[in-house]
């Protein structure tokens, strides 16, 4: 593919990213940090790093979007 055919198509493509934050999902993050500082948060966002968040949540969210 071109460098052309791929500006273009970038210009007329809408990307979305979602922060998982605990606005939307979970406060667990935070309140390690909160319990125990940024050492407590940094030790749990290691140990749940392949942890999948609930797709009910992503799916209820993403579609009240559209």
């Amino acid at each position: 593919m071109s460098s052309q055919l791929v500006k273009d198509a970038c210009q007329h493509t809408l990307k979305v990213a979602f922060d998982l934050d605990a606005v939307l999902f979970s406060a667990e993050s935070e309140v390690h940090y909160k319990q125990g500082g940024l050492s407590a948060f940094f030790k749990h966002e290691r140990a749940n790093a392949n942890k999948l968040v609930d797709e009910v949540l992503i799916h209820s969210y993403i579609h009240s979007l559209a």
